[in-house]
């Protein structure tokens, strides 16, 4: 996914991640926070799981 892509998705709520600007300007990169993205990346993996289980059990 490309990066304006997933800005675009997390500015719509589809994605829910926060992130922010280490300088007021436009222009400055836009940085997330390795906790959150860990938080997403273990909601996403348990809810892989549930669908794993429901599948092979």
């Amino acid at each position: 996914m490309r990066v304006d892509t997933l800005i675009q998705k997390i500015d719509e709520g589809v994605i829910r991640l926060p992130y922010f600007r280490l300088d007021d300007s436009q222009k400055a990169q836009r940085h997330v926070h390795l906790t959150d993205l860990a938080a997403l990346i273990d909601l996403r993996h348990a809810e892989a799981q549930e669908e794993f289980k429901k599948l092979w059990r």
